[in-house]
């Protein structure tokens, strides 16, 4: 994989010089200019296009989900993104004696973290299995795994196993699918840290409305004030 990424720059390059050569054989500078003249009008093209299926994606076609493990999935996610190594390139499943190695997706992320219900490190790693643009239609794929599960993280990364189960928002090593304890207990212990700080959050506003700190509602109640007092002069004139 990492090879054919390689080969495609200079696939490109070759192609677009026999373009060149062949369209100054054919009609000189002028035939060069031409060319230069249909990317750029072909290239702004997909551009809006490619915006506008985008942004009708974001606003009426995507689901937008709003539940705490998919905040949590989020949360992984911008990790891994901010703590990934440069060096790390595509994961693969290692497979076994009876099943091969197969790939799993570009790694675009990475990080470490404990495991909150046994106290034992994890890896996370983010992946991509569609190429740009596709990309930006799919989600990526969150695997947790154990630092002994994989090999060392440079180039290529593989996972000592034969396939990956989704359990939750996540996926894992099939090996781990009973293991509840690792896995279950893990993902109810940080719902529950991110509905406690959801509430936190909430608590906090509702001090803010309770005390006059919040600043929206303080000067809605002093515009209030302003339109009060005027009309209880008028009746007191009346």
């Amino acid at each position: 994989m990492s090879d054919l990424k390689q080969k495609i720059p200079f696939m490109f390059a070759l192609l677009l010089t026999a373009v060149f050569i062949l369209s100054f054989l054919t009609s000189g500078f002028l035939g060069i200019l031409s060319v230069i003249k249909s990317m750029f009008y072909l290239l702004m093209f997909c551009v809006i296009v490619g915006l506008v299926v985008y942004s009708v994606w974001e606003l009426f076609l995507k689901k937008h989900r709003v539940d705490i493990n998919y905040v949590n999935f989020q949360n992984l996610v911008a990790s891994s993104r901010v703590s990934k190594p440069p060096m790390l390139n595509e994961l693969h499943l290692l497979g076994d004696r009876d099943h091969q190695s197969s790939p799993l997706g570009e790694i675009i992320g990475y990080c470490r973290i404990k495991n909150i219900a046994s106290g034992e490190d994890e890896d996370v790693f983010t992946i991509q299995k569609a190429r740009y643009p596709f990309s930006m239609f799919s989600d990526p794929i969150v695997i947790r795994t154990k630092p002994h599960d994989h090999t060392s993280l440079i180039g290529d990364v593989y996972l000592r196993g034969i396939s990956i189960i989704k359990i939750g928002t996540f996926y894992y090593l099939n090996t781990y699918m009973a293991d509840v304890d690792s896995v279950d207990k893990s993902q109810v212990a940080e719902a529950v840290r991110l509905v406690a700080n959801d509430n936190l959050a909430h608590i906090k506003t509702l001090i803010d409305l309770a005390s006059g700190l919040d600043s929206e509602h303080k000067k809605m109640t002093e515009s209030k004030n302003l339109m009060v007092l005027p009309m209880q002069g008028q009746q007191q004139n009346n």
